[in-house]
């Protein structure tokens, strides 16, 4: 078995490893944790830390043994024993003559004797491009090369975070990161746990990693129904009313118009300093609440903006992505309403302050935690009293238009009326 090669029936066993021919990339067994959990994957030889471009195995449990072996078994395909447990690699239908070969350029190859390709990683990419590489789909093929995260910075399992090509042509459409030719640098694209997609360059200087980052909130990486914060360490996270699931953010409650009852409602939570998502529909209306009854009405549209100086309409009936939360100096910050069900707007609905039934509600219990402890500090300042949502509700007539007094920064001003009973304790 030479170096770079793993020969018909041939094998390694951890800790062996092939290097290709130039001894830029390595082949063979790792702990992310260093500990009993152990994957396949190639990472470049010669730097430190171990910089992992490719995992085999991370879409089936780890190698609980460090006896973990790789062999090219009597079929010709690739195949991964981690004592009990076996995982196929390759799947292709050929002959015991294949050689599998790690390349400089990081891919793994399976020829057959007469050379000719019958499988490449570069096809499985993991959540890294490498010069060389592709990213989009082939219509003819039908394989598809997309970018997944790891699943956190020690667990190459798939993430929440992808990045594709839209399916957009009925040709094979990709993009390709092209070597340096002006010098020898060494460059690949990581689409990181956060979902920042990061251009990494190695520099002999400081022996590291020089990254360039496009914007936090750039490219719609956080997708579907996310909302970007670019000033947060992690930016992304679900919109309120969603969940993460899988890949993506979806609904915890499905619309009322939606729903076979006639009694569930929908209604509209506002998002302030918005930078607007992409694909919206313009709505020929001159008013905010003719805009929130045109999408109001439409089941399709899930969110409107309505901008009173142009005095534009702009609805959302897709997925939406690319919403940003601005900062409150921000311009080309708009008022952004999310359609939810109204069952999901009143479970926001904890005990407020009268003062603050503008604010916004959070749904996260840490975050709820912390509106607890500054809503206990506010009532030690100023001594005003607390009321329960339920009871706000029934002393408004249910948020009634009637008992609207205006609106202003912090949202609509409501008109209460409370009967209060008092009791006198009565000697005898």
């Amino acid at each position: 078995m030479a170096a770079d090669t793993i020969t018909p029936n041939g094998s390694i066993t951890h800790p062996e490893t092939i290097i290709s021919a130039g001894g830029r990339f390595e082949l063979g067994f790792f702990s992310p944790k260093n500990d009993t959990n152990y994957y396949l994957g190639i990472w470049y030889k010669a730097f430190s830390p171990q910089t992992v471009v490719w995992v085999a195995n991370r879409e089936y449990p780890p190698c609980l043994s460090s006896s973990a072996s790789l062999c090219l078994n009597s079929d010709g395909n690739l195949m991964i024993s981690c004592g009990k447990m076996n995982y196929s690699v390759t799947n292709t239908s050929s002959s015991n003559t294949n050689n599998a070969t790690l390349l400089d350029s990081g891919n793994l190859i399976l020829k057959n004797q007469n050379s000719q390709v019958l499988w490449q990683s570069f096809d499985y990419p993991t959540d890294t491009l490498l010069p060389g590489m592709k990213l989009g789909y082939d219509n003819v093929t039908r394989v598809t090369w997309s970018l997944v995260s790891w699943n956190s910075a020690q667990d190459p399992a798939p993430g929440v975070f992808s990045l594709a090509l839209d399916y957009c042509t009925q040709n094979s459409t990709y993009v390709t990161l092209a070597d340096d030719l002006r010098n020898s640098n060494i460059s690949k694209i990581v689409l990181d746990v956060s979902g920042q997609l990061k251009l990494q360059s190695w520099t002999d200087g400081v022996q590291g990693w020089y990254i360039s980052r496009a914007s936090k909130c750039g490219g719609s990486g956080c997708g579907a129904f996310s909302i970007c914060n670019t000033t947060a360490h992690t930016p992304c996270g679900c919109l309120q009313g969603f969940k993460p699931d899988h890949r993506r953010c979806v609904r915890k409650t499905v619309l009322g118009c939606n729903s076979s009852s006639l009694s569930k409602k929908d209604e509209f939570l506002l998002i302030k300093y918005a930078g607007l998502p992409s694909h919206s529909l313009k709505l020929d209306v001159r008013s905010s609440m003719e805009c929130k009854s045109a999408s109001l009405s439409n089941c399709s549209w899930i969110a409107y903006s309505f901008d009173e100086e142009a005095g534009s309409c702009l609805v959302w009936d897709n997925d939406l992505l690319d919403l940003k939360q601005l900062s409150e100096v921000d311009a080309n910050g708009k008022n952004f309403y999310l359609k939810l069900a109204s069952s999901e707007l009143n479970s926001l609905g904890q005990d407020l302050l009268l003062f603050d039934l503008g604010t916004s509600l959070k749904a996260d219990s840490a975050e709820l935690a912390e509106e607890n402890q500054l809503r206990k500090c506010r009532e030690n300042e100023v001594k005003l009293p607390l009321f329960s949502f339920a009871s706000v509700s029934t002393a408004t007539d249910n948020f009634s238009a009637a008992n609207k007094l205006g609106e202003g920064g912090f949202g609509p001003v409501y008109k209460v009326r409370f009967y209060v009973l008092r009791s006198k304790a009565i000697n005898a």
